[in-house]
């Protein structure tokens, strides 16, 4: 039997132990850093003060908004100008009373985390606006519901044959669209056309997902922008909702362990 050392499993143990030296270290000067999570596709990042670092565990007080997305996500970035990337870490426990955190496994993170230039929203299943999709060669057409939007592109779902994705449709195929927005504070919702590429196609059993790249207009791009700073609006304010009902009725020894 040969015994080695596996060198990736070397570096992560090295990364994670010059991460936690400069933590401790931040922690001695009363920094703080920053957290970044993600709730139905909108940016959720607060500062947060280091109370301990002992071992891997690094030990937080947080905002209450960001308690309730490191226990729904099980999982954050931290963002400090002591590191030159993001850094990743495993949510351990939340106590989303005190707002305390306890994150470990700690790895440096891809640069490009934090810096997408559009927020794309994700719809809630109610909000769901139809769309269908046109290939341009062959005009067969596809329908499904929105699940997400920015002003660059939609995933759409699609219930459809395996046959007709595969004949009519690519990851490089250039499409028509037809798509309906909610509008702000009513049951209505606006029409909006526009051409389109598909960038991905993934399956999940009966039901497809589609990546479109979109090129709005300028008027079109104002309905977009419209409609996602309303969906902004709507989702910071569900945050805001539920991380005060997390925190009603529990007591201040209650933790939540992210699975």
């Amino acid at each position: 039997m040969t015994y080695g050392y596996n060198p990736r499993s070397l570096k992560k143990s090295s990364d994670a132990k010059k991460i936690i030296a400069k933590f401790s270290l931040a922690a001695s000067e009363e920094r703080e850093v920053k957290l970044l999570n993600v709730y139905k596709g909108v940016p959720i990042s607060y500062s947060a003060s280091i109370i301990r670092v002992i071992n891997d565990r690094l030990t937080l007080k947080v905002h209450k908004n960001q308690a309730l997305c490191l226990n729904l996500e099980g999982q954050t970035y931290i963002v400090s100008n002591i590191f030159s990337n993001p850094v990743k870490a495993k949510v351990m426990s939340v106590n989303t009373v005190e707002q305390i955190a306890i994150l470990t496994d700690l790895s440096i993170a891809s640069a490009t985390i934090g810096k997408r230039g559009t927020v794309r929203v994700s719809f809630d299943r109610e909000d769901q606006g139809n769309v269908v999709i046109i290939a341009r060669d062959t005009e067969v057409r596809l329908l499904g519901k929105l699940n997400n939007i920015s002003v660059n592109g939609i995933g759409v779902d699609v219930i459809a044959i395996q046959r007709v994705i595969l004949e009519n449709f690519s990851e490089s195929s250039n499409v028509y669209i037809h798509m309906s927005l909610p509008l702000a504070s009513t049951s209505d919702y606006q029409d909006i056309t526009l051409p389109g590429i598909i960038r991905y196609i993934g399956s999940d059993q009966e039901k497809y997902k589609l990546g479109i790249q979109i090129a709005p207009n300028d008027q079109t791009k104002e309905q977009i922008n419209l409609y996602i700073n309303q969906r902004q609006s709507e989702i910071m304010e569900e945050v805001e909702k539920y991380s005060t009902t997390y925190n009603t009725g529990l007591d201040v020894g209650d933790w939540w362990y992210p699975s």
